[in-house]
């Protein structure tokens, strides 16, 4: 299979698990999902060992309840531009995805269509699209 069909693939696979399109061929991001998730997509045959190794120890780390990240920072940069990083399913599980709405997202979306003020405040912070919180 050429790269560029396998690139292609991985965009097509990301975006079916999001829930979101593909809009790469377009420019712009890889995967946009409903507006607030501008998704860029690498796909390398490995990842380096050491964040691979960062994320199990993050996850080992982690109680039940808590989102393992790692947080990787460059010497001497700003740590506004540090990097966050989460597996997959993690992200999947918190935010939504597969098409589906499940995560604190879905939570806070069906708290905010409620009445909920809080949630609505919160949707409006990290999905300033939706406004409604629906």
């Amino acid at each position: 299979m050429s790269k560029y069909k396998t690139f292609k693939g991985v965009e097509r696979a990301i975006a079916k698990r999001l829930g979101g399109k593909r809009t790469g061929q377009y420019g712009g991001a890889d995967v946009v999902v409903d507006g607030w998730l501008s998704v860029e997509v690498k796909s390398r045959k490995t990842l380096p060992q050491w964040i691979r190794d960062a994320l199990n120890q993050s996850k080992r780390n982690a109680k039940h309840d808590q989102l393992p990240i790692v947080i990787l920072h460059e010497h001497e940069k700003r740590y506004d531009c540090a990097w966050v990083v989460m597996a997959m399913s993690d992200f999947e599980d918190n935010f939504g995805g597969g098409g589906g709405a499940v995560g604190v997202v879905a939570d806070a979306e069906k708290l905010a269509s409620q009445g909920d003020g809080q949630a609505l405040e919160w949707l409006s912070m990290m999905r300033p699209d939706r406004q409604d919180g629906g």
